[in-house]
């Protein structure tokens, strides 16, 4: 691409004058107007907002290089699309040596570092550097750290295509930019600041936490966890509003010397009392305010060490960060992850940090992805104000506001989903009142102002306002509680300055910030104060975990009124038996319908959140979705079949970070109409369905979705098909070991250390079954039993120990950690007698009977005859389909009909989808499977049959052949001969079920997609 007329002329113009822009005279505002924006207007960049948009929409957000005790704290300009942040540019003056200056690459590299961008630009228009801002900046570092392109200003010409290829807005469009920055990321030191400041907030609690129990032996363990979180919350909150300009820039660092720091800290924390009307700082009781002020922190004894380490590391040259442009959803994921753990004190009264209980059971704390929570906000939220006005009295607008607009949160972590909701309302209130300038900007009480860039902005009064009349939530957890109402106090505080908030507020004699007591609050979602009664003799401290929390006392104006407008959120994929004590469980399960069964604590969030939205209000959550398919959800389902409105189907998109879950996202609204609108999402996030639901058609047994050409196959296969349930006598599970690892040993571990074949016996796991063949030669498995009158008998130790002496000595060698194995809350002792015995173990006699065998998770159909040999499940098991003992049928032509692209169709779609393109073959998703039976009178029926037996047989030994074949020409025949049988398979089965031409299509077209 030729270089733009613009350019050269720009260029032309610089080495003209060259001597005279490399004068220190020649500032960066100089630089910037005259050669730095147009640089970038003819990259497609609308700098100067010629559209006229709003704030939240530009382009391109200029900076006026705030200088806070001469330190700028913002970089000159932020390009965006969408209102998303895609780089940073710093502008230098050209006398700067942008390619040696350190100072200028590790100011631009915080930058983007702290808003986890991963290309930011640092140009003197002499001079152009891009960075990758991925990994951790520090102060020592060469201007070349991380740098992966630099030229001149007499580059750009030639070198334009380059530039335009990852910067010009129309190549960030088409994600050329992500491409460029994927195809950079550095391979060594990229340390992401959401792990970095995590990493530090633990390390803070932690010194904090010896240092106060250490120094405060009367404190209990709630007040100690209370006091950490709260001190670094504060210490947080003023650092960020230091580096925004609405705190004084260094008076935290002024007191690091202090002979006395947390004392001068105390004094700091109380003129934030006088400034902010906040839980924060809430240290003396106040008329107008409900919750109980926090009377013990300041009189902490808290050591000098502690504080100084965290100070010092919250500021140049220690710190990394750059608070002004860390964005408040990187920090509330930052939060999530921290709030996973406790402090517990010790009987000495020492301070251990460890996982809350709930945390090490999910696996982890996985926060909510921003796209996620937009997507859900604007369904639910965004609908709603689509036909609403700004004076519109339901939303607080008007004069007169009866009733505002509400929007909670019933499980609201750190506030993700109440902040995204908390932005929405702001963007829709500013753009209501700029349609009508003249009118909210005037009298008493103006609802915008203008900026220092003269744009319309919000007042103070007003987002104070939006906030305490929309936003609400609720959370179990009093950390979490606290952490929302940081997150959602530095929203209001966005874009404020020391000096506007004087200019606003010292007029009204107002506080720069609500009290959130009433909107944010701590309890239990699930259980109200009839707990109590129902529980009397319940251990106090259990009764204080599980917090009752009545909805109607705690929002009687909200429940007055008919309930909230909207219900958001991400609620726990927990699995309640596992989680909760049984006093709560059983409480669950007298009131709610959806706790049945072995039901997760997501079902009666959803189930709440049906009780506590308005006639007219909508929900919107996201959940696991195998809520569309698993037995438990039964009852959920039918609950919700009556006001889902939208699913978008993540499929096997992995949203969360480190975990492995299959998500949807549920949208319910009053009167929906007949069709649900599904939308199923491919691992990149794009539609690669997307049709209408009959509601009729859904139950509360398992959703399918399919479109209606696939509908009509399986219509027909169901009409011409009974369920494989029918012919089967049972779905064994075969056995589970719980210790593989100890059980489970190959024919080489066998022969090596003398293993007697007494108690031992073929074994097969989920990669020893495939399509057509098992495994000749499967690995075995330590089986202490012997069959007596046609059951199973564990064996004694002492018989174990005399007739396989060397069988015994390797259980006894893991003997702890086979007695600590755990099924269902049960030890292998309790389940079976011996600390040796298996955890589970099918009947004996379904061992001998005729059966299937199949891989628990697959691609596709892949059935085996049984050869009779044990089988186990687990992540990577069997399923065995044991058959009746009427079933007529060869056990070839049910292989062979199983292994069809037909039912292979049926099966995937009627499955769960699994990350690698696999699908669950398991009991559940079997049963349905539609068999067409033999009619052994009919010759056509019975040559069918016959075919499919001898198809079967061939395919079985060529699948034996293949795995044999030692050069790649063999396998290569091989292969061509298994497909042929294969497709005459198919042909078969398509004739068996009377599939139309259309229909047979549908089903290529599948089987080549799985393929």
């Amino acid at each position: 691409m030729t270089a733009p007329a613009e350019i050269l002329e720009l260029v032309d113009r610089f080495e003209r004058n060259r001597t005279s822009y490399l004068a220190s005279h020649y500032n960066e505002t100089q630089t910037r107007r005259e050669f730095i924006d147009p640089f970038f207007a003819a990259l497609g960049w609308d700098v100067d907002n010629r559209q006229g948009y709003a704030e939240p929409y530009k382009d391109v957000i200029h900076e006026d290089s705030i200088k806070i005790a001469g330190e700028p704290k913002a970089p000159d300009y932020c390009f965006r699309i969408g209102g998303t942040r895609k780089f940073f540019v710093e502008a230098k003056r050209p006398s700067i040596n942008v390619a040696a200056d350190m100072a200028s690459a590790f100011q631009l590299r915080r930058y983007g570092w702290s808003s986890k961008l991963p290309l930011s630009v640092l140009t003197s228009f002499d001079q152009f550097s891009l960075y990758d801002c991925r990994p951790e900046p520090k102060a020592a570092d060469s201007a070349a750290v991380a740098r992966v392109m630099h030229m001149r200003y007499l580059d750009y010409p030639d070198r334009w295509d380059e530039i335009f290829g990852v910067l010009a807005r129309e190549s960030i469009l088409r994600g050329s930019f992500d491409t460029y920055a994927d195809s950079t990321k550095a391979k060594k030191g990229t340390s992401p600041v959401d792990r970095v400041f995590l990493a530090e907030l633990d390390g803070w609690r932690q010194a904090l936490a010896r240092n106060v129990a250490l120094r405060n032996k009367a404190l209990t363990q709630s007040e100690l966890n209370f006091a950490v979180q709260q001190t670094i919350d504060r210490l947080v909150f003023l650092r960020i509003a230091e580096d925004r300009g609405t705190e004084p820039y260094g008076q935290l660092r002024g007191i690091v010397n202090s002979p006395a720091v947390y004392d001068q800290l105390t004094k700091i924390f109380l003129r934030a009392d006088e400034r902010y009307n906040s839980g924060l700082f809430h240290f003396r009781r106040e008329k107008e305010r409900a919750q109980e002020p926090d009377m013990f922190t300041l009189k902490l004894a808290v050591g000098n060490k502690p504080l100084r380490d965290i100070l010092n590391r919250m500021y140049y040259p220690q710190s990394p960060y750059e608070f002004s442009v860390i964005p408040l959803d990187i920090l509330g994921s930052i939060y999530e992850r921290f709030l996973g753990k406790v402090i517990r004190l010790t009987r000495a009264h020492q301070a251990v940090v460890e996982e809350k209980p709930e945390v090490k059971k999910a696996g982890g704390v996985y926060y909510t992805p921003t796209r996620v929570v937009e997507h859900i906000v604007e369904q639910t939220v965004g609908r709603i104000l689509r036909d609403r006005n700004v004076s519109d009295t339901r939303l607080g607008g008007g004069r007169k506001s009866s009733r505002p607009f509400t929007v909670v949160d019933p499980a609201c972590g750190s506030g993700s989903f109440l902040l995204v909701a908390y932005d929405k309302l702001l963007h829709w209130y500013l753009d209501g009142y700029q349609a009508n300038a003249e009118k909210w900007s005037r009298g008493r009480n103006p609802r915008i102002r203008r900026s220092h860039r003269g744009d319309w902005v919000l007042t103070t009064s007003e987002r104070k306002r939006i906030l305490l009349d929309h936003i609400y939530g609720v959370d179990i957890d009093p950390q979490a509680v606290e952490v929302t109402k940081l997150s959602l106090l530095l929203k209001v505080l966005e874009g404020e300055t020391d000096q506007t908030l004087v200019a606003q507020l010292s007029f009204f004699q107002e506080r720069a910030l609500p009290d959130l007591d009433r909107n944010i609050k701590c309890g239990n979602s699930l259980i109200e104060p009839d707990f109590y009664t129902m529980n009397p003799g319940v251990d106090p401290l259990e009764l204080r975990q599980i917090n009752p929390f009545s909805w109607k006392s705690e929002f009687p104006t909200i429940a007055g009124q008919g309930g909230f407008d909207v219900v958001i959120g991400n609620p726990p994929w927990l699995m309640a038996g596992y989680y909760l004590p049984d006093p709560a469980l059983t409480y669950l399960r007298a009131k709610f319908v959806s706790a049945s069964g072995k039901f997760d604590l997501y079902y009666t969030f959803l189930e709440r959140a049906l009780e506590v939205a308005a006639a007219e209000g909508r929900i919107g959550f996201i959940v696991p979705n195998k809520v569309f398919h698993t037995k438990a959800a039964s009852a959920l389902r039918g609950l919700l079949v009556h006001r889902l409105t939208d699913i978008t189907d993540f499929g096997v998109a992995q949203l969360f970070e480190g975990a492995t879950n299959y998500s949807a996202v549920l949208i319910m609204a009053p009167a929906p109409p007949p069709d649900i609108q599904y939308v199923e999402l491919d691992g990149g996030l794009e539609a690669v369905n997307s049709f209408a639901v009959a509601r009729s058609t859904l139950s509360t047994k398992p959703w399918l979705f399919a479109d209606p050409q696939r509908q009509s196959v399986f219509e027909r296969l169901e009409a011409k098909g009974e369920p494989l349930d029918n012919l089967t006598a049972r779905f064994g599970t075969g056995m589970q070991t719980g210790a593989d690892g100890v059980y489970v040993v190959t024919e080489q571990d066998v022969l090596a250390n003398g293993l007697e074949s007494g108690a031992l016996r073929p074994f097969l796991k989920g990669q020893d079954v495939r399509r057509y063949w098992t495994n000749p030669a499967p690995p075995f498995v330590i089986f202490p039993y012997t069959v007596v009158d046609d059951e199973w008998r564990i064996m004694t130790e002492s018989v174990i120990a005399k007739r396989c002496p060397r069988v015994y000595a390797r259980l006894a060698k893991a003997k702890i950690r086979l007695s600590q194995r755990m099924w269902f809350g049960k030890t292998a002792e309790e389940l079976s007698g011996k600390w040796y015995g298996l955890m589970y173990l099918d009947a004996y006699e379904w061992f001998n009977r005729r059966h299937l065998l199949t891989p628990s998770l697959a691609p596709r159909s892949s059935f085996a005859p049984g050869p009779g040999l044990l089988f186990a499940t687990g992540t990577a098991g069997v399923t065995s389909v044991v058959l009746g003992d009427d079933v007529a049928e060869h056990l070839g032509y049910l292989v062979g009909l199983l292994n069809s692209k037909v039912l292979s169709f049926y099966a995937t779609r009627h499955s769960p989808r699994y990350v690698g393109g696999f699908y669950k073959f398991s009991s559940p998703y079997l049963r349905r499977l539609p068999i067409r039976r033999i009619d052994f009178s009919d010759p056509v029926d019975r040559r069918a049959h016959d075919q499919l037996v001898v198809l079967t047989a061939q395919l079985t030994a060529l699948t034996t052949e293949v795995q044999a074949a030692k050069t790649g020409a063999d396998r290569l025949a091989i292969r061509r001969e298994l497909l042929a049988r294969e497709e005459a398979v198919d042909e078969i089965v398509y004739e068996l079920y009377d599939l139309t031409a259309d229909q047979v299509r549908c089903v290529e077209q599948t089987a080549s997609i799985t393929a």
